[in-house]
């Protein structure tokens, strides 16, 4: 998804060393070190909260990996709490922001990070997307950007 939104073909090439990153970076992270800084920030919430439901829920509920743990009820109805308090987060930093996207005028890291969060959560919670009319506009606008919605049109389906 990022190389579509950078128009750019998919090279599936490791990042290795910063400037590795500073290469392929190109504009999706804002204009300024304030909104880096912010798209950092919410890449690292959803890192932290989306990848605990990756790591204690996706893994028996979707991929069979593992047995389902004994207090499934809980450990599901947990995680979706961290998840809550993770877009409560991101919800006031962008509304804070007053900015189309969740940093600024244009999608950049965070956003496409979120979106792809959120439709993966979406495979155990099938409500996450209507949590919120906030919620509701984000993913309509990222999706209806041309260079996402192309991608998500053309892309091979996975299971997540």
């Amino acid at each position: 998804m990022l190389y579509a939104l950078a128009g750019k073909p998919l090279n599936d090439v490791r990042v290795h060393t910063p400037v590795d990153w500073l290469e392929i970076r190109n504009d999706l992270m804002g204009d300024n070190l304030w909104e880096e800084a912010m798209n950092d920030a919410i890449v690292e919430t959803c890192v932290d909260s989306f990848g605990y439901f990756g790591a204690k829920i996706l893994r028996w509920k979707v991929l069979d990996f593992e047995n389902e743990p004994d207090d499934s009820r809980l450990l599901v109805k947990n995680v979706y709490k961290s998840i809550e308090r993770a877009m409560e987060f991101i919800q006031e930093e962008a509304e804070k922001r007053d900015a189309k996207f969740l940093t600024c005028d244009r999608i950049c890291l965070a956003d496409v990070w979120l979106l792809c969060s959120l439709h993966q959560a979406q495979l155990v919670y099938t409500d996450i997307l209507k949590q919120n009319d906030w919620m509701n506009d984000f993913v309509s606008k990222v999706e209806y950007d041309k260079r996402i919605k192309e991608y998500l049109n053309t892309r091979v389906s996975t299971p997540i």
